[in-house]
């Protein structure tokens, strides 16, 4: 490819990350709030109280929803279904504060998050059709989640947003299935992303942690790296995809104990990258 030049991998205990994401247990704590299908999971939200656990039996809601304080909203499983309507929006937005002296936490758990279409309603704030955007000082862990078929990303995290993804499917996305921007953080594990455009693509200083993952079938990248990007690739897999692992820029991944198989290509490294 002409006008980048090629360097060598290095992979050194140097680049080990210290991506630390407090503050969200593993705890289960009961449901304080039902919502039945027909009713609005916006409504309860609003009138949630800080910590409230908000539950969703088997059953389909047709709306968008936007989080600004700390709770849990929790389905039954895959088939929990929130189903996107409104054009141009995300259909869970989770924003805390700008200000980092207060943090908001928030727990999706055991549902599925699909249907984003639309162009974007403010592509500058990059409030698009994505299944979750993450923005402000927000926590948030995401598991045993499917988020699958949005118009735009899967998940997008903004700015110092961070967000633990655990046990979840990340597919069919017509644009990424995870996009890190800013200086946002995350830890992915035991989850799934597949047959997205892009698997996961972090920029500007994003950092990822990736634990025993599978990173497949993704029509162009598995896993992307621009600008000062660092991810940590641990017992995971990244095959069928068009490259398996691309770092440009000064980005820089350590990857341990995992297999690259069946890619076209299978790592490549542009400008400084290591």
């Amino acid at each position: 490819m002409k006008g980048y030049r090629y360097v060598t991998l290095a992979v050194s205990a140097a680049l080990l990350l210290a991506i630390t994401i407090g503050g969200l247990g593993e705890q289960r704590p009961p449901c304080t709030i039902f919502v039945q299908p027909g009713e609005s999971i916006q409504a309860a939200i609003d009138q949630a109280p800080e910590g409230a656990v908000i539950c969703l039996p088997t059953g389909i809601w047709e709306e968008n929803i936007k989080i600004e304080r700390s709770l849990t909203l929790r389905g039954t499983g895959a088939e929990t279904i929130i189903d996107g309507i409104k054009d141009g929006h995300p259909i869970v937005w989770i924003m805390g504060p700008e200000e980092a002296v207060q943090t908001i936490e928030v727990r999706v758990e055991r549902l599925t998050i699909t249907g984003a279409e639309g162009r974007c309603a403010d592509e500058d704030k990059g409030i698009c059709a994505h299944g979750v955007l993450i923005q402000g000082s927000a926590q948030v862990a995401i598991t045993s989640v499917t988020i699958s078929e949005n118009k735009v990303n899967g998940i997008r995290l903004l700015g110092t947003a961070q967000a633990k993804i655990i046990d979840s499917a990340i597919s069919e996305n017509r644009d990424e299935g995870i996009r890190l921007l800013g200086s946002a953080k995350s830890e992915i594990t035991g989850s799934a992303i597949s047959e997205n455009k892009r698997g996961i693509v972090l920029l500007g200083s994003a950092q990822a942690k990736i634990i025993d993952s599978a990173i497949s079938e993704n029509r162009w990248h598995g896993i992307g790296l621009w600008g000062s990007a660092q991810t940590e690739i641990t017992g995971s897999i990244i095959s069928e995809n068009e490259w398996g692992i691309w770092i440009a820029g000064s980005a820089k991944a350590e990857i341990t104990g995992s297999t690259i198989s069946e890619n076209e290509h299978g790592i490549q490294l542009l400008g400084s990258a290591q």
